[in-house]
């Protein structure tokens, strides 16, 4: 249309006359495409380059949407989690885990506040879980791969309560920490 082809002309236009190459993506109603376009002065005329990145901007879209999906389905759930990166010794055995993620249920179970724990250690601002066994749990569960469900009663560290606790291998690096507060079914036992 008039419109599109004016707005075309003036894109030219300004590379022409200031010589400088412009880039740019934008969606073809038209075509029902995306794509990248690169347009650079040669000589007395406009050099215009155009890649359909449709499949790319589909796929990051996907991508989106299955991220933003996962983080409604974690951050909502009714049980605490956390997922934490290990951190090796230089002769290799695990020293300790960096707490780089958390909920908000992780938040009300635990009270300290996400910047009070992500980038932490985790033997650092739980040091009872050595004493509790929880620490080692850990690291069997990240060397072997194979996950761990147990429950226990955890003193210490500001807590005092009855957990049902998952510890699941997270990746190549990581272990994802699940639990709940079972403390008022296990008074009724």
């Amino acid at each position: 249309d008039a419109e599109t082809r004016g707005h075309l002309f003036q894109q030219l236009l300004q590379v022409y006359n200031t010589n400088k190459t412009e880039e740019f993506t934008y969606f073809n109603p038209l075509l029902q495409k995306h794509f990248r376009t690169k347009r650079s002065r040669v000589e007395n005329g406009v050099l215009s380059i155009s890649k359909n990145i449709t499949v790319e901007v589909e796929e990051r879209n996907a991508r989106k949407r299955q991220t933003e999906l996962s983080d409604l389905i974690l951050n909502t759930s009714l049980n605490a989690w956390f997922a934490a990166e290990v951190v090796r010794s230089e002769n290799g055995p695990i020293e300790d885990f960096i707490i780089t993620r958390i909920n908000p249920m992780f938040t009300r179970l635990i009270g300290l506040k996400e910047n009070e724990v992500v980038g932490k250690r985790y033997a650092i601002l739980f040091p009872s879980s050595k004493e509790h066994g929880v620490f080692d749990l850990n690291c069997r569960v990240f060397e072997t791969g194979q996950p761990e469900r147990f429950q226990m009663a955890y003193h210490g560290d500001g807590l005092n309560a009855w957990y049902d606790v998952s510890v699941t291998k997270l990746g190549e690096t990581g272990i994802l920490v699940n639990f709940s507060d079972i403390t008022e079914s296990r008074k009724s036992l």
